[in-house]
């Protein structure tokens, strides 16, 4: 009786744990797990999507309910997207803003259905994603367990009464069946009150609140890159960086990433900032209080394939470069003055070079050129982000970017990095170094916190302050000289 009743308890807890994902990560070969998905993606992220036909109404009979039939930004079919609120943005700046991830729940289908038991979808609002299915899991489970040990006590409290009552027919054992009936009864009084009991012992035991998760909108170091080179100074944009100084090697192995609480970073950066970095995460959760959804995210090391993919695209064959980072290659391989347009030394590697074109140059355009000078890419000692020793970091679940902060939990970004010893780029108020060892020689450990420098060209800048904005603060407003706290 004591094993049927284990089988019973391991039978019950063990089956409904299996479970599988309507979308998910894409499996080997791009395969999908259900019929009608698609996988689609960036690599490294790829994700399978539930396709659906649109009717009038937008909506589709392959979709749930909460979900609408559409076709989110970066995918090239229709497919089922959860309806849900956006995350806090700023009104239109004259330009599109990022376009926004399109928000994908992974939601979980028991493989053994519980009886009275279901899954609701996680949902996202202002930023925050909302996961309750763990504590509608536990609930369940709770339920279904109860009911199989209320049905066991029964069952025993019967079969103690028959022996008691049995005794008179020479059958029965009284003192075994008044045994029985009594463990079945204080059984059934445990399961009946083990709510009572927990919540006495501990009310947080039994108050299974909702996960609530800061949704990161990621920006990739592409898209990283323009921006930075569209807010730095002109004296980079003219392509005085470019090429040229120390190259070192950097181990990319070695270079390690951090996602905690409070920090979650897409790319690695070297060993020595991750404890620093981790100091201002514990601390910039102290300052944010009940802020939950806000969290330090952003980005570190770039590759020199990737610099070099980037440089292509944007400074050859211009006069002007529009990379923050210059070129990642040796002095000597280009060339460039002020009024000629980078190029390279060797005649074979300039006959490369695709016709002029106002827009950056696609991946195929600049390809044959990326793969003859990928073997000579290197790692410029001025450059923090080759060296992961340089990170760009700003707000998650309120900023939508660097560029467009939420001055509120700026501050406290700044704040928690400056107290951790790490200094800043003047016109850059998400570009953080180590003071102790920061490549970038504009880095300013003593910066204000709240203050920024806006480059105007001819060695101008403005100081700015955004301290007393209460809301959004738009480095590329102020830039260009109109109302930037919004």
């Amino acid at each position: 009786m004591r094993i049927l009743r284990i089988a019973i308890c391991i039978t019950a807890i063990v089956f409904p744990l299996s479970v599988f994902a309507q979308t998910g990560p894409c499996g080997s070969g791009d395969a999908c797990p259900v019929a009608g998905q698609i996988c689609r993606g960036a690599a490294g992220s790829r994700l399978c999507y539930k396709t659906c036909t649109p009717a009038a109404s937008g909506s589709a009979t392959e979709c749930s309910a909460t979900e609408t039939c559409e076709t989110p930004s970066g995918l090239d079919r229709t497919v089922c997207v959860v309806a849900a609120g956006g995350a806090s943005g700023s009104p239109s700046t004259g330009s599109e803003p990022p376009a926004e991830v399109p928000f994908v729940p992974i939601t979980p289908v028991l493989g053994v259905p519980i009886p009275g038991g279901s899954l609701s979808a996680p949902t996202r609002d202002n930023g925050v994603v909302r996961v309750s299915f763990l504590a509608e899991y536990i609930n369940a489970i709770y339920r279904y367990i109860s009911s199989i040990a209320l049905v066991i006590a029964i069952v025993m409290c019967v079969y103690g009464g028959f022996l008691y009552l049995g005794a008179s027919a020479g059958i029965g054992q009284i003192a075994r069946g008044k045994k029985i009936i009594t463990d079945a009864i204080i059984g059934m009084l445990i399961i009946l009150g083990a709510y009572s009991i927990l919540n006495i012992i501990n009310p947080q035991t039994v108050n299974l609140k909702t996960l609530e998760l800061a949704f990161v909108q990621p920006m990739n170091d592409e898209d990283m890159e323009s921006l930075e080179a569209e807010l730095a100074d002109p004296a980079i944009a003219a392509g005085t960086s470019g090429g040229g100084g120390d190259f070192i090697t950097v181990d990319e192995s070695a270079m390690e990433r951090l996602d905690e609480t409070c920090v979650h970073l897409n790319t690695p950066v070297d060993p020595s900032v991750i404890e620093p970095l981790r100091r201002a995460a514990n601390r910039f959760c102290e300052l944010r209080g009940s802020h939950s959804d806000w969290r330090i995210v952003g980005g570190g090391f770039r590759s020199p394939a990737l610099s070099l993919r980037l440089w292509l695209k944007r400074c050859v064959g211009r006069i002007n470069c529009t990379t923050g980072t210059g070129a990642p290659l040796r002095p000597g391989v280009t060339t460039h003055s002020a009024t000629t347009p980078w190029s390279f030394s060797d005649p074979a590697l300039r006959a490369l070079i695709p016709p002029p074109q106002t827009a950056p140059y696609s991946d195929a355009q600049i390809q044959p050129l990326y793969d003859r000078l990928l073997p000579q890419a290197g790692a410029p000692s001025y450059s923090g982000h080759a060296r992961g020793l340089a990170m760009d970091l700003y707000c998650g679940g309120v900023s939508r970017n660097q560029s467009d902060a939420f001055v509120p939990c700026q501050l406290l970004l700044e704040q928690a990095m400056k107290e951790s010893g790490f200094c800043r780029i003047p016109n850059e108020w998400w570009h953080f170094e180590l003071a102790s060892n920061h490549p970038s020689r504009a880095c300013n450990p003593s910066w204000t916190i709240g203050t920024a420098s806006i480059p105007l060209g001819e060695g101008a800048a403005r100081e700015v302050d955004y301290r007393s904005c209460t809301r959004f603060y738009s480095f590329s407003r102020a830039r260009a000289g109109t109302e930037a706290c919004h």
